[in-house]
């Protein structure tokens, strides 16, 4: 075998993913991609840092798109972890730079060198779909995720992530839920039923909330690799516009 080799450099560790040729796209028109120890070189860097709750999914999307996995036991995040590969798309070699923050409030005021923010292509925030505080937190006003926008550039695109969209029920299910028809049976209180249930983000509301705010907006799902490229291609793409209307 003659694997394809993506080295990610964490903040506290080095570590190497190895990914099997045969996992990696065939269309000549999608992103693959390519080993960055022999090469090649790359044409521009989309550099983006992700934030959200914990558990939402942001190191799970991240590892989607670079090493062609998912792990359900991914190890929490501490404080921030720097993850690098190249990838190929309509001609150019994109080197992507992922900032993956971690999700606890203990982290909120762990900051990187000015720099960092400064040359940054794109903010993602993350959410998950089945957890509607998870959605509010990016949004609130008093220590939300949104305020890490103010160490950014004003003009830094924003993308809004609705993940683990695999979890949401089917329109039929959420129908007999809405008449009553899918609640428990039985001595079990009603309320009690409705403390159990997942307090889903609709995607019209939070599609809503990303054109307000003049952001993009996709769910995706790291389990499924739903959107997952979609996401990542679309941010080189706005890069690589913006760098070649500055020339």
């Amino acid at each position: 075998k003659n694997p394809c080799k993506v080295n990610h450099m964490g903040l506290s560790e080095s570590i190497e993913t190895v990914v099997p040729p045969w996992q990696l796209p065939e269309n000549p028109t999608r992103a693959s991609v390519l080993p960055t120890r022999q090469g090649p070189s790359h044409d521009y860097l989309c550099r983006i840092f992700f934030y959200g709750d914990s558990q939402v999914g942001k190191t799970s999307v991240i590892s989607q798109f670079m090493n062609n996995t998912f792990d359900e036991e991914e190890p929490e995040t501490i404080g921030y972890d720097f993850r690098k590969c190249v990838v190929s798309a309509d001609g150019y070699n994109c080197k992507y730079q992922v900032w993956d923050s971690g999700g606890k409030d203990v982290y909120r005021t762990i900051f990187l060198p000015s720099s960092d923010y400064a040359s940054a292509d794109a903010v993602v925030f993350v959410y998950d779909i089945s957890n509607k505080s998870t959605f509010d937190h990016i949004l609130t006003t008093q220590k939300g995720w949104v305020d890490h926008l103010s160490i950014f550039p004003t003009s830094i695109p924003v993308y809004l992530i609705g993940n683990k969209v695999d979890l949401r029920p089917s329109t039929t299910h959420t129908e007999e839920t809405a008449n009553g028809e899918g609640k428990r049976k039985g001595n079990e209180r009603e309320e009690d039923t409705e403390k159990t249930m997942p307090s889903f983000v609709s995607e019209e509301e939070a599609a809503a909330t990303a054109k307000a705010k003049g952001w993009v907006f996709y769910e995706t799902s790291a389990l499924s690799n739903h959107n997952i490229s979609e996401l990542f291609e679309r941010i080189s793409q706005a890069t690589l516009a913006r760098i070649q209307e500055k020339k």
